[in-house]
């Protein structure tokens, strides 16, 4: 635990003297010369967050990692593979990407959300991404205005980065800004009452995206998202 402590400690120092911008923000491990074994050491007790604080009231951006007991090849496979992602990432209804040339593409994604089981609190948003994959290591993206898209999140932008730790192990960090309040009014409305949930609400987000690619990595079975919809199609 003290280790991870340190680790955190570090990382916070560095995003300070370091800071990101909203594209161009520099990759966790290239920003301290940790190793990708040290990293997997000190993740060995869980997951990692860096809450990377605004000025004023609110989150910049969340930073998670996870080890994946998978090596990066199979961990990158299922980051890229878009027209998946409606059978395990969390909210995603469809993934499609609409124009690629080379490792530059633009993906279009329409999520649902739904407030605990209850359907009546319930709202879609779909957006494009605009993505430079380095195939292997991971991917960036940034929102793509696109006069096409209506119900769209006003801003949103982060990345993958993957770095091997040992014997068919990955250390995977997502990083992640969206404009949470532009989803829904209900949601802005919410979270102007109680200025906390924005963290909240980005740490679980971060914390289910980690959890959704780990279990996909390592069960290619794992497709919680049909299996729900099974269960609605029976009742």
């Amino acid at each position: 635990m003290k280790h991870v402590t340190w680790f955190m400690g570090l990382v916070a120092w560095i995003a300070m003297a370091t800071a990101a911008g909203a594209q161009d923000y520099e990759t966790i491990l290239s920003k301290h010369a940790a190793t990708p074994q040290m990293l997997e050491t000190l993740m060995e007790n869980g997951r990692l967050f860096l809450v990377k604080p605004t000025e004023k009231q609110g989150v910049s951006y969340i930073v998670a990692g996870v080890v994946i007991d998978r090596p990066i090849d199979r961990v990158y496979a299922v980051i890229s593979g878009f027209a998946d992602y409606y059978k395990f990432m969390p909210y995603c209804e469809e993934a499609k990407i609409i124009w690629q040339e080379g490792d530059r593409a633009n993906v279009r994604i329409q999520e649902k959300f739904i407030f605990g089981k209850v359907k009546m609190l319930a709202w879609s948003t779909n957006y494009t991404l605009d993505l430079q994959m380095t195939p292997g290591t991971g991917m960036k993206w940034k929102l793509l205005k696109d006069p096409k898209v209506k119900n769209g999140i006003k801003a949103k932008w982060g990345g993958w980065e993957l770095a091997a730790a040992g014997k068919d192990k990955t250390v995977a960090f997502y990083t992640e800004y969206a404009d949470i309040k532009s989803i829904s009014k209900v949601v802005e409305y919410a979270m102007e009452k109680d200025p906390d949930m924005d963290v909240a609400i980005r740490i679980a987000n971060s914390m289910t995206v980690l959890d959704a690619v780990k279990n996909r990595c390592e069960n290619p079975d794992y497709q919680p998202n049909l299996d729900d919809e099974r269960k609605e199609d029976k009742k």
